[in-house]
């Protein structure tokens, strides 16, 4: 049940602590808590070039008006978190830009979640629903790319329009016997990804996917286990040649977990993969790969320190290709460092298949118990595959930030960040000054 509990604390914001560790102590002593936390928002920002166009048009200044609401139910057997995040913005921009008026817009993006999970004597289920809206015209932060809530941008496209891009996410398992002996599970994932306002020469591509998997596992011995995985994955895009990729894949494994701090798993199998598209109004297969499949996994988890990594190499594919993502956090009395590196393949806003890796470093130091300095450094890296005549994209971010606790549920923080994009020949920057301040409403139920 971490993940709930962990989601809702990372929404409902660092001075909301208090309130979740009460709802936590009330779990472990066999009662039922809740809590509500409302938190209201204001920030002003201007960026030297908000679009990041080879030659910026001015400064643009923006007003954002936040608003979330967040009830989060824990109880001895199950949690319950729902909330939403929505605001608007008040936009001047740039002198040169067209158009260059006044205009109120939806903040972006605006979220939505459900998530809930029950553990009885025999059964596990988990739940997430998530909603997102957001304007494929914004400059998108990187950082979106480096810390992963389960709904990571697709590619790093920055387009110019009205457009507003529509996501639903799915995740729900469930568990037979997760702490007997033999124990079986399936999971289902699903992504739907649509368009609103958008014009033909966007070329944006509406997609979506579903992947089903099951698992069994034996225990071997208090320490060792066995098991047997298996998933199906299908993907959809609605381009002109009506791209369909289907992935099967079975593999068995070990599972070595010596304690509760460490969890190390691997396996070897088999995938098959293939890809169709509409060439001349008749479907063909396009590519077909199969071939072994190599998987591992790890966690590492103390209290001061927290490491997770998994790992998948395949030829089942036009290449080989290998995807990991691995993330680190180190926790000391007034500093916290946090890190984060992945490679992935994906479809992207105009339904080809991309590559995009990235890296992220975080630091954060306690001045006193008001105030705190933070230093966050990102940089991703994208390749189209189906077109690979395409410039690669690169960007880059360094924020620097400041934050001040006016009181115990009033936070303000101020700061810079620097921005760079490369596309080809095309390399631009931005200069970023903010400031937010932040009030958090808390009440338990």
């Amino acid at each position: 049940m971490q993940r709930a509990s962990l989601a809702a604390l990372a929404l409902a914001g660092g001075a909301a602590v208090h309130g979740t560790t009460v709802i936590a102590q009330s779990a472990e002593e066999g009662l039922s808590a809740s809590t509500l936390t409302a938190t209201i928002s204001q920030s002003v920002t201007t960026d030297s070039n908000y679009d990041l166009d080879d030659v910026s048009p001015g400064q643009t200044t923006y007003a954002d008006t936040r608003f979330g609401l967040q009830l989060d139910q824990i109880g001895s057997d199950r949690v319950l978190s729902l909330g939403f995040d929505t605001g608007l913005r008040a936009f001047w921009p740039a002198k040169d830009a067209v158009p260059n008026d006044f205009e109120f817009q939806f903040a972006s993006p605006s979220t939505a979640h459900l998530e809930y999970e029950q553990e009885g004597a025999h059964t596990a289920f988990d739940s997430s629903f998530r909603f997102r809206t957001r304007r494929v015209d914004f400059n998108n932060p990187l950082t979106d790319f480096i810390t992963d809530e389960g709904t990571l941008p697709d590619d790093l496209e920055q387009l110019q329009g009205e457009t507003s891009e529509l996501r639903y996410d799915a995740d729900i398992g469930f568990t037979l016997g997760p702490n007997a002996p033999s124990s079986y599970g399936v999971r289902l994932v699903a992504t739907n990804i649509d368009y609103r306002n958008s014009t033909p020469d966007e070329d944006l591509v509406p997609r979506y996917s579903v992947e089903g998997s099951g698992f069994w596992t034996l225990r071997l011995n208090p320490v060792l286990s066995t098991g047997l995985d298996g998933s199906y994955f299908y993907y959809r895009a609605d381009d002109t040649e009506q791209t369909e990729v289907r992935i099967g894949e079975v593999d068995w494994g070990l599972i070595y977990h010596p304690s509760e701090a460490l969890r190390v798993r691997g396996g070897l199998g088999y995938a098959d993969r293939t890809r169709e598209e509409v060439i001349d109004d008749v479907r063909e297969t396009t590519q077909s790969n199969s071939g072994p499949v190599v998987r591992g996994d790890f966690r590492y988890d103390l209290p001061t320190v927290t490491v997770l990594g998994d790992a998948r190499w395949t030829t089942a594919a036009p290449d080989p290709r290998l995807s990991f993502n691995l993330q680190a956090n180190y926790n000391m009395p007034r500093s916290r460092l946090t890190g984060r590196a992945f490679n992935r393949y994906t479809g992207g806003q105009s339904g080809n298949e991309q590559q995009v890796s990235g890296i992220g470093f975080g630091v954060q130091h306690d001045l006193n118990e008001s105030s705190r300095v933070g230093l966050d450094l990102s940089y991703a890296y994208q390749q189209n595959l189906d077109e690979p005549q395409d410039p690669d994209i690169e960007r880059t971010n360094v924020t620097a930030s400041f934050g001040y606790d006016l009181t115990r549920v009033v936070t303000s923080e101020i700061g810079y960040t620097f921005s760079n994009r490369t596309e080809g020949s095309s390399d631009a920057d931005s200069h970023q000054f903010y400031f937010n301040i932040a009030r958090i409403f808390q009440t338990n139920l």
